[in-house]
């Protein structure tokens, strides 16, 4: 028999060729999944593109799970795909047991230096694929007010169009507001 090594330590994920079978030096007879250097793939919007930088804190976790892990940005990607969002490349700072290549997960990248103008996510409300918030115009006296909205983390949305700084908005109760209205 042949003995074959490998360059990295891993696992072997598929086999593609049969004992007995013909191969050349080009044929691929198996796949390996190194596990020492995992990378998660994030799909971000091209729009916000311009507040990315390598070396960007990344917190990552997978889907179903609270476990928060952390990592960086390695790589920004160059091609805008068809659902207008750039693949983000980031590397885990530790390394963890339980990751496995093509698992889903969820990452929030930190912006330390971007200001925007945020409203807690329970004042938006959502009419007719078109987001509202309700402004206060004086004491208890509410209006209904369309907005446009950017980048969410945590609890918090910001707003690039229909609020300006200052303006107050209600932040509890807005779907309360939004049932009286239609009624």
């Amino acid at each position: 028999g042949v003995v074959l090594s490998s360059p990295i330590n891993g696992y072997i994920t598929e086999v593609k060729s049969n004992l007995g079978a013909y191969i050349s030096n080009t044929d691929v007879i198996m796949e390996m999944i190194g596990t020492q250097h995992l990378f998660a793939e994030l799909a971000v919007y091209e729009n916000d593109l311009n507040k990315l930088s390598q070396g960007q804190k990344v917190n990552l976790h997978l889907t179903g799970e609270n476990i928060m892990r952390q990592g960086k940005i390695h790589l920004i990607g160059r091609k805008v795909n068809e659902t207008r969002t750039i693949s983000v490349y980031c590397s885990f700072d530790s390394h963890d047991s339980k990751l496995r290549p093509g698992m889903f997960l969820k990452g929030e990248i930190e912006f330390s230096d971007y200001k925007a103008l945020a409203v807690p996510q329970r004042s938006l409300v959502f009419l007719n694929d078109k987001k509202y918030i309700f402004k206060e115009r004086s004491e208890g006296q509410f209006e209904i007010s369309e907005v446009e909205t950017g980048l969410t983390s945590g609890a918090y949305t910001e707003i690039t169009s229909g609020l300006s700084p200052g303006e107050k908005n209600a932040s509890e109760g807005a779907f309360k507001l939004l049932a009286i209205l239609k009624n």
